[in-house]
């Protein structure tokens, strides 16, 4: 697997519609963040393909969000996901999300996404196909990631 896929970087900007009363940014928005780029990325690297072809879909079954360090109207965003490891039907996804222009870590997050059969709405065993793409990940390092903003 080429190694942008191993990880993928979603980069974005703090709108009015992001700022809560405290005025700044909304914990909400960070969620959001963290599906969407887990979809873009399952979507660029053919899981989602292969999860739609075997009837399957990932649910979430836990969230565990750190916040370190506060967004504002108008910070130009970078996140970064990767799958960290793998179960027989679960995932475990971790999320750094930073501030561009002075690379300052915002939040760390996780999730645990479960495959799900769509027919029986009960969780499934990773087909092999998916059991490869996610073995390739395995030598990620996390190490050199500030080089990805």
């Amino acid at each position: 697997m080429k190694d942008q896929l191993k990880y993928f970087v979603y980069e974005t900007k703090v709108l009015p519609e992001h700022i809560d009363p405290n005025n700044h940014l909304n914990n909400i928005v960070y969620l959001q963040w963290m599906q969407d780029i887990a979809i873009a990325h399952v979507k660029a690297n053919g899981v989602f393909d292969v999860t739609e072809a075997h009837g399957l879909t990932w649910f979430v079954k836990k969230h565990t969000i750190e916040y370190l360090a506060q967004g504002f109207l108008g910070d130009d965003i970078v996140v970064i996901t990767w799958v960290e490891s793998m179960t027989k039907i679960s995932t475990f996804r971790k999320y750094h999300i930073y501030r561009k222009s002075d690379k300052t870590l915002l939040c760390k997050a996780d999730t645990i996404w479960v495959m799900v059969n769509t027919q029986k709405g009960r969780p499934a065993r990773i087909p092999a196909e998916l059991v490869e793409i996610f073995d390739e990940y395995n030598d990620f390092e996390i190490a050199n990631i500030e080089s990805l903003i």
